[in-house]
């Protein structure tokens, strides 16, 4: 939690016990405003601490499947470490924070573990997981010799997807793009496919709007997270990979800019040395 304190400058305790969690809540926190329309910024901030016990319980287990060489445990150990990649940012962009230098931090300080859990096998089965950190990626401007490293290792284990393989590319021009689709029977897929290979910008910026109205919320995209607004353990439902296709092809999105699903805040934040 060393991050999210330094969002908001307050210490916060370990809250283990649900009956506690909302005895405490910094007042940088109670002054936010929630991006997400399902929940307030309060479910969000509680929602980091429900979730924090775990984070620490799958880092003991990465730490000890390095001290015992286990190659498997740390794959599937760094998978569940490299998720906080996304679901982090997520909540802290639904809960209102203020996007800067300390998410691009965060991303860094974590990348190293979606590497280590790359493997043809593994990744086949955490296509979202890494559509989603791609995504996030390039809408932090995060450093090019990130994409590079991901494009290195997507090629040591012979992975193939034209659109993960679409969006490194973008930052890292030497990647090869397959012309295969992991996943070509999904229609969510299907549109990022259409977007990637549309022949003008108007026509990319109506698939996208239409893939936003129609085809990011649903059951076949979001699977476990669909309907999470009703449960506790909801980040929010953002088309970062939307997003970062805008940003790529610089596409107009005055069309769908307030959109529920639409992070335009992110799409539109830009890295400054004047940033704090």
């Amino acid at each position: 939690m060393g991050f999210f304190n330094n969002l908001f400058g307050s210490k916060t305790k370990q809250i283990m016990d649900k009956k506690n969690i909302e005895n405490e809540i910094p007042a940088g926190v109670k002054e936010l405003k929630s991006r997400d329309r399902n929940q307030n910024t309060i479910y969000f901030y509680n929602f980091l601490q429900r979730i924090e016990p775990f984070a620490e319980r799958t880092f003991n287990g990465y730490t000890d499947a390095k001290k015992n060489n286990n190659e498997a445990g740390i794959r599937n150990w760094a998978r569940g470490l490299s998720e906080g990649i996304y679901v982090k940012p997520s909540i802290w962009y639904s809960m209102g924070a203020t996007i800067n230098k300390d998410w691009q931090r965060y991303y860094m300080d974590n990348i190293k573990y979606y590497l280590e859990c790359i493997s043809r096998d593994l990744i086949n089965g955490s296509y979202q997981l890494s559509l989603k950190i791609l995504a996030i990626g390039i809408l932090l401007d995060i450093e090019k010799d990130v994409f590079k490293k991901i494009s290195e290792r997507y090629l040591e284990e012979g992975y193939e997807d034209f659109i993960l393989d679409s969006m490194i590319r973008s930052q890292y021009p030497v990647q090869p793009v397959s012309s295969t689709l992991q996943f070509p029977e999904e229609k969510y897929i299907q549109k990022l496919s259409e977007i990637l290979k549309s022949n003008s910008n108007q026509e990319a910026q109506a698939i996208i709007k239409d893939s936003l109205e129609n085809y990011f919320y649903t059951k076949e995209n979001l699977q476990t997270a669909y309907k999470s607004h009703k449960s506790e353990f909801h980040s929010g439902y953002w088309a970062w990979e939307l997003g970062a296709l805008i940003k790529i092809m610089g596409l107009d999105d005055s069309s769908f800019k307030d959109h529920r699903f639409y992070p335009y805040d992110m799409v539109h934040w830009r890295w400054s040395f004047d940033i704090p």
